[in-house]
């Protein structure tokens, strides 16, 4: 689960940056099988995101852009739990989570500054060498889709 605020700033016409802050939590069961007992361990990762990409506008109309975006993110995890079998502990933090990110999107503006998107795409996370299994370690490659407002500035 993933949310986040978004920020844009127009550079141009064409040409926008944008940053925010997101955050996401990611839940993981381990099962691990021992003769006849069997062992499952919850696993609880939260992190606070930075974004930065940058966003081309392929279209615009009077009310909505068509648009391509691609950059980075920088997730820092602030908290980390496990529980096996009742027993909550918690776990030593994960190393800062870096990934690329790419998408085509939809804005509808409602005004001048707040605009509603669809935003469908794919984010890379790279190895962070930590040891803490995730789904971001073991599916590196993820699709996603993004919807929510964005505040236009300038």
């Amino acid at each position: 689960l993933t949310v986040g605020l978004t920020v844009s700033y127009r550079l141009n016409g064409r040409w926008a940056v944008e940053s925010g802050v997101v955050y996401s939590y990611l839940s993981s069961d381990f099962t691990q099988v021992m003769r006849d007992a069997r062992v499952t361990r919850q696993q609880r990762l939260q992190y606070v995101g930075v974004p930065l990409g940058l966003r081309y506008t392929l279209w615009d109309g009077r009310h909505l852009a068509v648009y391509a975006t691609g950059g980075g993110q920088v997730d820092f995890n602030v908290k980390a739990q496990s529980e096996t079998e009742g027993v909550k502990t918690g776990m030593k933090k994960d190393r800062p989570q870096w990934s690329a990110q790419m998408g085509v999107g939809a804005q509808y503006n409602l005004n001048s500054q707040i605009g509603v998107y669809v935003e469908p795409g794919g984010k890379y996370e790279f190895n962070n060498h930590s040891g803490i299994r995730s789904a971001w370690t073991d599916k590196p490659w993820n699709l996603n889709l993004k919807v929510g407002l964005r505040w236009n500035i300038k």
